[in-house]
């Protein structure tokens, strides 16, 4: 039988980054308490630069031996956490994220080699423009009945338009597990790659 397993490539994020977010997360729990959103579970929140989905387990090393060649080329990066922000729109809103600022021409960068990488050995390559972003949330429905929900939303985004918070050095990446479980999926680390110092 063979195996599959749900894949993805991450920047690795520190605790102290996880912390900041986690107190993020509860200041707008607050705020849009009277939306319904599903939060993301710190320990799931990651800075996601490939998503490979349903994989053959015995393809793991193949990948990691990828991203280790191309973390080898790499040195760590200088990030921030700036704004916040909803995809796809304000009005119609379904995620709500926490940007990322700093050198976001290397990050691109980076995810077009792994981009390139991958399509190699048989990876369709995304079809959808790299947006570096963190996922806080996702709406469960459309933003309320009536335009107070939206006038909420649309404060909250213009309000931390040009928020600032924590910088973060970007150094490794890992292939990430994810498997779906009914109280939120598990993430597991499977090859971790780290930029040369």
């Amino acid at each position: 039988m063979v195996v599959k397993l749900r894949l993805f490539i991450a920047i690795d994020l520190p605790d102290s980054l996880r912390r900041t977010l986690s107190d993020t997360q509860e200041h707008l729990r607050r705020e849009l308490k009277d939306i319904a959103i599903g939060w993301s579970r710190i320990e799931g929140i990651h800075l996601t630069l490939k998503f490979l989905g349903d994989v053959e387990e015995s393809r793991v090393s193949e990948i990691g031996e990828r991203m280790t060649k191309i973390a080898e080329t790499w040195n760590p990066m200088q990030l921030e956490l700036r704004a916040i922000g909803v995809f796809p729109s304000i009005t119609r809103p379904r995620v709500l994220w926490c940007g990322i600022d700093g050198e976001l021409e290397r990050v691109s960068q980076l995810q077009a080699e792994l981009e390139g990488g991958l399509e190699a050995i048989g990876f369709p390559p995304e079809s959808r423009p790299f947006t570096p972003h963190l996922t806080l949330g996702r709406f469960r429905d459309r933003v309320g009945k009536g335009a107070q929900s939206v006038a909420t939303l649309k404060n909250i985004v213009n309000e931390r338009a040009d928020w600032r918070v924590e910088c973060f050095t970007a150094s490794s990446t890992s292939l990430i597990k994810s498997e779906l479980h009914p109280r939120g999926s598990i993430y597991t680390p499977l090859i971790t790659t780290t930029f040369q110092s």
